[in-house]
């Protein structure tokens, strides 16, 4: 949702539900989603068809979206990867997080839902044109 006051210049972005938990604490089987959380890679490795999503998920799928969004030549290393070699997954996104600092204290800020932090953060890619 893109919202604009009367009183404001700019638009503000307000995302309202990234949607990739469907049934919060309760067992789901994986849709597939390219940009799935650490943790539930972590469960998908261990061989569980069925995930637990948590609102950390969530996040953290919405900074993996984002992160694609932004670095086209790591979004297409992202699609060439083997659907169902969540190891190799897990080793991408890993990869990714470290090369660029910022994204992590994003990631970081999703996985223990530091909205505050996650705000910032936001913030800080945005006026660091990372998103752009």
């Amino acid at each position: 949702m893109i919202a604009k006051g009367e009183s404001e210049e700019t638009e503000v972005l307000y995302i309202l539900d990234w949607g990739y938990v469907v049934f919060k604490n309760q067992l789901s089987i994986f849709s597939g989603v390219l940009y799935v959380s650490e943790r539930i890679l972590g469960q998908l490795a261990d061989g569980d068809c069925e995930v637990l999503a948590e609102g950390r998920d969530d996040l953290e799928a919405l900074i993996h979206t984002i992160f694609s969004f932004r670095f086209h030549e790591n979004h297409k290393m992202l699609q060439d990867l083997k659907r169902h070699d969540f190891c190799e997954f897990r080793m991408f996104w890993s990869k990714c997080s470290d090369e660029y600092p910022t994204w992590k204290a994003a990631l970081t800020a999703a996985r223990s839902e530091d909205y505050l932090k996650l705000k910032c953060k936001f913030k800080e890619l945005i006026s660091n044109s990372y998103l752009v």
